[in-house]
């Protein structure tokens, strides 16, 4: 325990003094599968491609990520050379459970919370708890949570509408509704993870079903009632925690590299319109 310990902090430290972090990494946490790298026939059938990374390329791939996720959070930033440093205890969590992921919704989150735990006494750990979240979560579900919170943001500036984030009686009358066809093109598993999203709190209802048209044809659709602790999560992963009430009232600029819905609506017949217009070419002459 003292050792991991030990190489964690090392690791942290050397963030905070600009020296890499490979070698510390040795002193980490590392997951050993088999001794002398070699990897038994039962280990590589069960883990398939992971046995490879568990074994001589898993450092290497840990550094990999680890310089992701700094390059992410430089990047939402505003200024690197304001003196500020990253909080220890948030700095080494992010180093020992973001690190182990290259996927780029799990890099964009640590890499938000990292930048956000930035002070000029790096004291600031006030983004400890929105970690574990992000922890609690798989890929798909930190997706599906930026999928529905990127399109609730959107929602509230297009309409106009713009609830009180830090009261959740306002956010329950504020329905997102979206496609559960789009979601489900994005990859996304609404069945399986909003009940997840429900549990950790990022939504205080939601709802599948399909909505019947006089045609008979149906609208498959998901609705949801985001929450003030959702929103401060998005924000968290945005760097944007500080403005976390103008949340309703601006696009905050995402990663381009995570897909997010384009139909969404504040009712059903929103949501359904919202598709028709994208289904709908636009007209040659159309500024």
């Amino acid at each position: 325990m003292h050792q991991e310990t030990t190489g964690c902090y090392a690791a942290a430290r050397n963030v905070h003094q600009g020296e890499a972090v490979s070698e510390d990494i040795n002193n980490a946490v590392v997951p050993v599968v088999a001794t002398g790298g070699s990897v038994t026939q039962v280990t590589s059938k069960l883990l398939g491609a992971t046995s490879i990374l568990m074994s001589d390329g898993f450092k290497e791939a840990w550094a990999i990520s680890w310089q992701k996720i700094m390059e992410n959070a430089a990047t939402k930033t505003p200024d690197l050379d304001d003196g500020k440093a990253t909080n220890l205890r948030v700095t080494c969590e992010v180093f020992r459970h973001g690190s182990i992921t290259d996927d780029p919704i799990c890099i964009d989150y640590f890499g938000g919370i990292l930048a956000a735990s930035r002070s000029t006494d790096g004291k600031n750990d006030t983004a400890i708890h929105y970690l574990d979240c992000i922890k609690a979560m798989s890929a798909k579900q930190l997706h599906l949570h930026y999928a529905i919170y990127s399109s609730a943001q959107r929602l509230f500036v297009k309409s106009g509408k713009h609830p009180n984030v830090m009261q959740g009686s306002e956010l329950t009358t504020a329905p997102v509704w979206l496609s559960s066809i789009e979601l489900s093109r994005l990859g996304l598993q609404q069945d399986f993870d909003l009940p997840v999203l429900h549990r950790l709190g990022l939504v205080s209802e939601y709802k599948t079903d399909v909505h019947r048209l006089q045609d008979n044809q149906v609208v498959p659709y998901s609705m949801l009632k985001i929450t003030t602790f959702g929103v401060l999560l998005y924000c968290a992963a945005m760097n944007k925690l500080l403005f976390a009430r103008e949340f309703p009232f601006r696009v905050f600029e995402g990663n381009p590299e995570i897909a997010v819905p384009q139909c969404f609506g504040a009712t059903i017949e929103g949501l359904i319109q919202a598709g028709e217009r994208l289904a709908s070419p636009t007209p040659a002459n159309a500024p």
